[in-house]
């Protein structure tokens, strides 16, 4: 039985803006092992279960055409929206029976969804629509993940996110268990096709705080929860996020000891201030009972006034957007927000 999940549009939004796309590197692995095993020319790749077309669009890179699909409308919508391939073809449809005629397609890839498919019925799908000699490529990222900030100790941070991770884990489907990683596993083993490898890879990518947390919530365990619980998602989340920048404020070399959080937040600028203003959401059962306020950036060297800047900032902490939501967060702060 296929498991529909990542069909809404704030969903889709935040899959699009957080998901990590797989690394170039590992496209390449795939397409070398379609030239070994087939040769070219590469005429059709299909990606099925695509999301919003991240992996779809790296594989244009390679394949005359592109057909990616996905059971998701506000899915495909967004990827439609965001299309940069002219030779990607996004079509709303199911992993158990893909839109393409037998024997027509190079390769086919599912990017973390696989194991949200009917497995059975995706695999003869797979098999019809390849042509001979045609590959398939099943990929996935677990969570055994390590985070590491110039500075600061990496077991600081990964503590910090276990807890993260164990908050998390009594909303795994039970589809999946703990982990996907068996559940591939146990798939590569009953394929039959004569010439299979397995590939395990780290890839390291450089993000922001704010990226980190934003795709755990795109993960299906988090959106169990919030979908049950969502005052407890979202203070889950607030309490990760606060931990983490303190610590690497703490620690982090851009954040000597005797220079005040409200500076290190607003390098970079002429001139700061701090005010009153207070969050509503701060007072709320759902987060942190910590008082805080907000230091406002007025103006960049060599800038005007703030009426022509174009960031608006939001509180890393709490969520709220600062001064009647006039400034946005450039990820690149740390934290807005001053610890009393």
């Amino acid at each position: 039985m296929a498991h529909r999940l990542f069909e809404g549009k704030e969903h889709a939004e935040a899959y699009l803006r957080f998901r990590v796309s797989p690394s170039d590197h590992l496209i390449q692995q795939v397409v070398d092992f379609v030239e070994k095993k087939k040769g070219r020319p590469f005429d059709l790749a299909l990606d099925v279960g695509c999301g919003s077309g991240q992996g779809s669009t790296l594989l244009a890179k390679h394949f005359a055409s592109v057909v990616a699909t996905d059971i998701s409308p506000a899915q495909i919508e967004m990827a439609v929206a965001h299309a940069s391939m002219p030779n990607v073809t996004y079509k709303l449809s199911t992993a158990e029976e893909l839109p393409l005629a037998a024997g027509s397609v190079d390769l086919v890839t599912a990017m973390s969804a696989f194991h949200w498919f009917d497995r059975p019925r995706f695999l003869q799908e797979a098999h019809r629509v390849l042509k001979p000699h045609g590959c398939l490529a099943l990929l996935n990222y677990t969570l055994d993940m390590e985070l590491s900030h110039e500075g600061c100790p990496s077991d600081t941070l990964n503590a910090i996110c276990e807890e993260f991770y164990a908050a998390l884990r009594p909303h795994f489907s039970p589809h999946l268990r703990t982990t996907s990683k068996p559940l591939y596993k146990e798939s590569y083993e009953a394929i039959p096709y004569p010439h299979k490898e397995w590939h395990d890879e780290r890839v390291r990518r450089t993000v922001p705080l704010s990226g980190f947390i934003g795709m755990v919530e795109t993960f299906s365990n988090y959106r169990a929860l919030l979908k049950k619980d969502p005052k407890t998602a979202r203070r889950l989340s607030s309490i990760t996020t606060h931990k983490a920048s303190q610590k690497r404020l703490r620690d982090g070399p851009s954040s000597p000891q005797h220079r005040p959080p409200s500076q290190l937040a607003a390098r970079g600028w002429r001139n700061s201030i701090r005010s009153d203003y207070s969050c509503p959401t701060v007072s709320s059962p759902s987060l942190p009972q910590t008082p805080h306020r907000h230091t406002q950036p007025l103006r960049r060297e060599g800038e005007g006034s703030t009426a022509n800047m174009t960031e608006r900032y939001d509180c890393h902490y709490c969520k709220e957007s600062l001064f009647g939501k006039k400034y946005v967060l450039r990820e690149e702060n740390p934290l807005l927000c001053e610890m009393l």
